[in-house]
């Protein structure tokens, strides 16, 4: 703490970075920006906060890897690390008990008492948000845990979902890069890579708080995720779909003429549909399903970094498409006449 001689001391915590910049110009103040705890720090305060009544603190050998796993999920956040840790101190001390809310954690930020003060600060964090801010945030769930989200790729995304409101002064592009400096001055989206100049590459959120943000999608028909153990794939009304197992199987099995936007993750590449867009940023992608000719919405069809030869037939039906981009790599490519319509661009 500073010494002004003053005699007294007041703290004043934020979550956003202009209320601290308010304060600095307008008192002489000392703004310390807290950052995550260093990986020791994490686990020195997970055991001390689970064995504080017993073992001396200290995490017994049997438990230690269990218990790294789920300071690891933990993100080195203090919050997080109490939370769970409470948790943990209630539970038996066994190797399959620990693993079980490793394995469940999400269902356990419903249902556990101890970790109901972590998803309603959370929640607060995201009703706090102004509205503008909300669906930028709730995109971040469409992406699987871990999932780093190029910058430029997700504020792209923002502008063709029409959550981004540019104006005389301003891109769209300038205002998402606001938008998502904005919430990570808020601490709600962390920096996961930065460029040669220090500028934001990649980003993700806390995996604690993307279960928050799936909540809110789905209480808010945002968006329905399809994973490989997921009992229906019923899409119901929403008009987002995130797939994190076999595209074809979901696609083949389910009405998606509504959808607008679509998220493949998983061994068959990473396809994106959004309003009327499908494009594709997997160097792994060979083939386009015949499927594609569901999506009745495509305007633009983006392929220029996969490895698709071969566009099928079925793409004939797609009777709104304006724009194919494609073959960006050097190596001759087949592609079917498109004569449905005399408005298609095609670019390389």
């Amino acid at each position: 703490m500073p010494n002004n001689n003053k005699g007294s001391r007041i703290i004043i915590t934020t979550r956003m970075m202009h209320v601290a910049e308010f304060f600095k110009k307008s008192f002489i103040v000392h703004v310390h920006n807290l950052q995550l705890l260093h990986p020791n720090e994490a686990w020195e305060l997970f055991c001390k906060r689970v064995f504080r009544f017993e073992l001396g603190g200290h995490c017994p050998s049997e438990l230690e890897a269990v218990s790294k796993e789920i300071v690891q999920k933990c993100k080195q956040l203090p919050l997080a690390i109490i939370a769970i840790g409470g948790l943990l101190s209630t539970k038996s001390k066994t190797v399959i008990e620990w693993k079980k809310v490793s394995q469940n954690l999400s269902l356990e930020l419903g249902r556990n008492a101890h970790l109901t003060s972590l998803t309603k600060i959370l929640s607060l964090s995201y009703d706090g948000l102004p509205h503008y801010l909300k669906p930028c945030i709730l995109y971040f769930g469409l992406y699987p845990e871990d999932y780093s989200i190029n910058h430029k790729r997700l504020a792209r995304l923002w502008i063709a979902e029409g959550f981004v409101k540019s104006d005389e002064r301003r891109t769209p592009e300038q205002v998402a890069e606001e938008y998502l400096s904005e919430l990570i001055q808020r601490s709600l989206v962390q920096v996961s890579n930065v460029g040669f100049e220090g500028k934001v590459k990649t980003c993700q959120v806390h995996d604690l708080l993307r279960e928050v943000i799936i909540r809110k999608m789905k209480d808010l028909s945002f968006s329905h995720c399809v994973h490989e153990d997921s009992v229906s794939l019923s899409v119901g009304k929403n008009r987002r779909l995130s797939i994190a197992t076999s595209p074809n199987n979901v696609l083949k099995s389910t009405d998606i003429s509504h959808v607008r936007a679509i998220h493949v993750f998983g061994k068959h590449g990473s396809l994106e549909h959004f309003l009327g867009t499908l494009c594709s940023q997997s160097r792994t992608l060979k083939a386009l399903p015949k499927s594609v000719g569901e999506l009745l919405n495509l305007e633009t069809l983006d392929l220029r970094n996969t490895l698709v030869r071969e566009i099928p037939r079925e793409i004939n039906k797609l009777t709104k498409l304006r724009h194919l981009l494609a073959f960006k790599r050097n190596y001759e490519a087949k592609y079917y006449v498109l004569g449905f319509t005399t408005g298609v661009q095609m670019e390389k």
